[in-house]
C-alpha cells in the first residue's frame, strides 16, 4: 500500500513554498507592502468577489485588508483600467492567470477603449467550486 505524507507535512511545505510566492507591492516611495500567497479562505473570497465584480472586495481578498483598502483608496481618481491592469498583474504574479497570456491583449483592449476584466478570471490553481465553497 502506498502512503501519502501527513497533512502537517503538506502544510509545512506550502508555508515554505509560499514565502517564495510572496510579492512586494511598492505603492509610494515610502510605502511598501509584502503580500503573502492567498490562503484557501482568501481564495473563496477572491472567487466570490470575481463572481460579483466587486473590485474593492477583490482587492481586500487578494492583497489583505490594509493593502487592499489602500490600493482602493489611491485608485479612486485614476482611470478605471489602471486598477484592472494592476489586478491582472497581481493575479499573474500569484499564478492565477497564465504568464503566457499575451500582455498585448490587455494593452490592445485598453487602446480600443475596453477595460480588461480581472473579475472574469478564475484562479487556475483553485478546485472546481461546489455549493459548500460558497462564502
Amino acid at each position: 500500500m502506498k502512503k501519502l505524507q501527513g497533512w502537517d507535512a503538506y502544510v509545512a511545505e506550502a508555508k515554505t513554498d509560499n514565502d517564495d510566492r510572496s510579492i512586494e507591492l511598492p505603492l509610494t516611495p515610502d510605502e511598501t507592502y509584502i503580500i503573502k500567497y492567498p490562503t484557501r479562505r482568501q481564495g473563496k473570497k477572491i472567487r466570490a468577489a470575481q463572481d460579483t465584480g466587486d473590485m474593492d472586495a477583490l482587492l481586500v481578498a487578494l492583497l489583505g485588508d490594509e493593502a487592499g483598502r489602500r490600493v482602493a483608496e489611491i485608485s479612486e481618481d485614476a482611470p478605471a483600467y489602471v486598477l484592472d491592469l494592476f489586478l491582472i498583474d497581481v493575479m499573474r504574479k500569484f499564478g492565477f492567470i497564465e504568464d503566457e497570456a499575451d500582455d498585448e491583449d490587455d494593452e490592445t483592449a485598453v487602446a480600443e477603449g475596453k477595460s480588461p476584466d480581472p473579475a472574469a478570471s478564475t484562479p487556475e490553481h483553485s478546485p472546481p467550486r461546489t455549493n459548500s465553497d460558497a462564502a
